[in-house]
Parts: C-alpha cells; structure tokens; sequence
C-alpha cells in the first residue's frame, strides 16, 4: 500500500477479508490504522515508538487487546545527553507530521526535554514528501540541529533532508533507524533485527494457539547510539571520550 490512510485501511480490510490469520504491521503509523480498520484478526506489530502512549496496548506486560509486538522506544535523554556532549546546541528544529501520533509524540517529548537541557524548539508539520524536504532546509537554515521524526513524509526524504542540513552545517539527530549510516551525525536505535526475531516468536505462539492478549510487548535489548565519525569531521566536531565509549562509530 501507498502509505496513506485509505491506502493502508483498504490493504488491512482485504487481508481480513481473505482471512488472514495474522496480520503483522511495521511503524506506528500503519499499527495505528490497522488498530482503528481490522475487526477480529489478531495484530503483531514491529517499530512502535511507544505502544502505551499511543493507545495500542494498555500495558507492555498485557496488553489487553488482541494486539502484540516489539516497541522500539529509545530513551530521549540518552540521545540529548550525546548531543549536548558534541555540541551545545541551543536552538533544535523539529520535522514532524501532524496527525500521525509517533511522529507527534516524539516532539512533544523533545519540547519538555528542552525545559530541563535549555534549548529552543522550532517545529514544522511536514504533510507530505515534498514539504518535508523543503521544510527540512527551512529548518537546518535556523537551527543548530535538526531533529528529525518518525514520520513517514519525513522518513522518505531523509536524506536529500541530511544532504540540505550539512550544507548549512546542521547536526541531524534522530531515532529512525538506518539515518546515522546515510550521513545523520547520531541516532538512538532500537535493532531492527532483533525486534523481527521478537515479533517472528509471538507470530509462532499465535499459529500454535496462544491468544495475542496476554502475549507481552517486548522491547529490542540491542540498543545503539550511533556517531558517523565522517560527519563529525565535516561539522568541526571532536567526539568526547566519554561519548566514543558509549556509542557506535560508524
């Protein structure tokens, strides 16, 4: 499907209807529609920033609704904390997309955050591709960083985005897995592989008979703050000790 509202409800309903056992979701996006669309088959989902806050699940330990998965909430402040150490930024852009709630959910957990670390947040809604890349260099042309969503407006142009912000000499951070690798300076990342493993063993409880409510939501162990040590350079920045022994350098 297109990654539009109506074009994920159409897949979900055609899979439902052709009596799909399971049906398995990848973002929060499409787990969100698919929790609004799908009436009675069981739902597995991967990369949900936070399944609590967002209403899948009641809880990660029971879920108490016939839906299951693997969240890849990272911790903010672990994020912010690396980025403060390379650079004390003190006026963040935000790229995000109204409407979908991951993408808003991770900006309002960067403008509380600015409260406590003292930066200013910019924030712009990206509603479709276009607008995100052209929003992306408003944003890296005013910020000393540029935090870039989950969206899927924004995610799909990242990196012509990254390519606009070194221009401009922008730290791109962000908690969408993959970015570090295509040029963003760093990233928190829940592994993508570890949450499927995680996802592929509830999908095998579920085909033998286990009922998905009271599969626990599991979170990816393999957690990792990535650095690109080539974009550090290119930006001027010299990575702490500190932070070097904490993170992946790419």
């Amino acid at each position: 499907p297109n990654a539009d509202k109506m074009s994920l409800a159409n897949s979900l309903r055609r899979a439902e209807a052709a009596g799909a056992t399971l049906i398995v979701t990848y973002g929060s996006h499409a787990t969100l529609i698919a929790k609004e669309t799908i009436k009675e088959t069981p739902l597995l989902f991967a990369d949900v920033y936070d399944p609590v806050a967002l209403g899948v699940v009641k809880t990660l330990a029971a879920p108490g609704t016939d839906a299951s998965g693997a969240t890849s909430k990272t911790s903010i402040d672990t994020l912010i904390d690396a980025l403060i150490a390379l650079s004390p930024v003190k006026t963040v852009g935000v790229l995000y997309t109204k409407g979908e709630k991951g993408s808003e959910l991770q900006l309002a957990e960067i403008k509380e955050k600015s409260k406590s670390f003292g930066f200013k947040v910019i924030a712009e809604n990206a509603r479709n591709p276009k607008e995100a890349t052209a929003l992306g260099t408003k944003l890296a042309g005013k910020a000393d960083a540029l935090f870039l969503t989950e969206s899927v407006a924004v995610a799909k142009q990242a990196e012509d985005i990254l390519t606009s912000a070194q221009a401009d000499k922008c730290i791109v951070f962000s908690q969408i897995p993959g970015l570090v690798e295509v040029g963003a300076l760093i990233g928190l990342e829940a592994d993508l592989e570890e949450q499927g493993k995680l996802v592929a063993v509830h999908a095998l409880q579920a085909l033998q008979g286990q009922k998905v409510h009271i599969l626990p939501v599991r979170e990816a162990k393999k957690v990792s703050l990535r650095i690109n040590n080539q974009t550090a350079v290119q930006l001027g920045l010299t990575i702490p000790a500190e932070v070097a022994s904490k993170a992946k350098i790419m």
